[in-house]
């Protein structure tokens, strides 16, 4: 759980996000992370978030992260 605000002069965005990040096999080789966003008036956008400048509104957002280690 989280939450960021920016108070400048072009207004006062701010988020909140929850979520949750699963390990299914006990260790940090895999992890699926899933969140739930609440934006109002987004400082950011860009290709690789789900969101855009001044989005506003609920956005879920999934990822599945692999670890590859050299050596191994």
């Amino acid at each position: 759980m989280g939450h960021s605000r920016i108070n400048g002069k072009f207004g006062k965005p701010w988020d909140l996000r929850v979520g949750v990040n699963w390990f299914p096999w006990k260790n940090k080789v895999v992890r699926w992370n899933n969140e739930w966003l609440y934006l109002h008036n987004s400082p950011v956008g860009y290709s690789s978030v789900p969101f855009v400048v001044g989005d506003r509104g609920g956005v879920v957002y999934s990822s599945l992260e692999l670890l590859f280690e050299e050596g191994l």
